[in-house]
């Protein structure tokens, strides 16, 4: 009988063990925490987006695009969708997000403890592992308990974001112990910290926009959906969406700055027009209540002071000039970055071991042969939508079906 130990007992790690148990194979989980899935409760606020009907490789970022294709053309989301329904979960599908109709993380937790427990797959919990010693045949995996032996490893330990949820970054170091290199780990789906003076004016605010994001002053991403406006900066999906290229260029030392266009249905151009239209139609009205009738009040507030203008002039007072000042703030307001909110606030992390040092078929490493790596510790990440846990959920099926076929 084979035994198959795994690092860690979140999403990939639990998806690994169930894929790898067989008959012949005994199958051991060691968590440090003191309960499983910890971080896949989390997910999706809570109600768990397991995944996206648009699973194009392009969803999943990083450097190394041949091994992300070969993965998730394995394993993308109608295998996912196959193995959750296999297992008893009804799920339900919102704009392509997949969701257990339960609306909990919870479900998915359960429901894959409940099928470990059926298979006889043994949950250590407690446990930090300490090393990782290759040897002529099989593997020592030293602990803060005892020492255990294996035919075969698979490292799920997780990447650094999170660290209430038990993620520390452990795994990197295990593997580096073992030759594997890795890209350092930098936050990403994260808030980011803005220095404008206005953020504090801004907090609370939701609104629609079209995010576009600049590095030594070249736009290198743009993103829309609902912005969240907070006292230390931008939150929301089209921020957390590009944010792992903004930690990466903060990380070189690069100015980096996020234009905001709060208008997006319209162009500079009829913009302007609608403003002398208004100058027009309502030139006694004052400046601020012809914002207010565009945008959330206290955003109208802070445009016009960005603007150099006073909030309470009157409409038939603007000046030409004064109103394509206006019209480019709205279009083009300009937050300077200098930093993230970090790990504790990341989803998930952008970089990790290469995948180069792997067979993306299997998830064996080229460097070690019988040592598997899935999930954040490798060098992708993907963007919100569910992409993140089915890279997880790929990754721990191709480890744990590789490992339920060894000789």
């Amino acid at each position: 009988m084979k035994t198959i130990l795994i690092i860690g007992a979140g999403a990939s790690g639990l998806m690994a063990a169930i894929c790898a148990k067989t008959k012949t194979n005994q199958v051991i989980i060691l968590e440090q925490n003191e309960k499983a899935g910890k971080k896949l409760l989390l997910t999706g606020n809570g109600k768990c987006n397991l995944a996206n009907r648009d699973d194009d490789p392009a969803c999943f970022c990083g450097p190394e695009r041949e091994a992300i294709e070969t993965v998730i053309g394995r394993f993308g989301t109608a295998e996912t969708v196959r193995f959750f329904e296999d297992l008893g979960v009804l799920l339900k599908e919102r704009s392509g997000y997949l969701y257990p109709f339960s609306g909990q993380a919870a479900t998915i937790v359960n429901v894959l403890l409940q099928t470990c427990s059926h298979l006889g797959i043994a949950i250590c919990y407690g446990i930090h592992v300490a090393s990782v010693e290759k040897l002529e045949t099989g593997f020592r995996i030293r602990t803060n308990q005892k020492n255990y032996s294996a035919d075969a490893v698979i490292v799920a330990t997780g990447s650094k974001a999170a660290p209430k949820t038990g993620a520390g970054g452990s795994g990197y170091e295990l593997l580096a112990a073992l030759g594997h290199s890795y890209e350092s780990p930098l936050p990403a789906l994260v808030p980011l910290i803005s220095s404008s003076v206005y953020c504090r004016s801004l907090m609370g605010i939701r609104t629609d926009a079209v995010l576009s994001l600049y590095i030594n002053k070249r736009f290198v991403a743009k993103e829309a959906g609902e912005l969240q406006l907070t006292e230390y900066g931008l939150s929301g999906i089209p921020v957390f969406q590009f944010s792992y290229l903004a930690s990466q260029a903060l990380e070189r030392k690069q100015p980096v700055e996020v234009q905001v266009d709060f208008l997006p249905t319209v162009t500079k151009k009829q913009l302007e027009h609608k403003m002398l239209d208004y100058k027009m139609r309502f030139g006694k009205r004052t400046l601020e209540e012809c914002l207010s009738g565009m945008l959330n009040h206290k955003l109208a507030q802070v445009l016009g002071k960005a603007s150099g203008l006073k909030n309470s002039m009157l409409l038939n007072t603007l000046k030409p000039e004064e109103i394509q000042v206006l019209c480019y703030a709205i279009k083009n307001f300009h937050f300077p970055i200098m930093d993230t909110m970090g790990f504790d606030k990341a989803q998930t992390c952008c970089g990790g071991i290469f995948l180069s040092q792997l067979n993306p078929e299997t998830m064996e490493s080229l460097l070690v042969p019988g040592l598997y790596i899935t999930g954040e510790l490798l060098n992708v990440n993907g963007r919100c939508g569910g992409y993140n846990l089915q890279w997880a959920w790929a990754t721990g099926y191709l480890a744990g079906t590789a490992c339920a076929q060894l000789p």
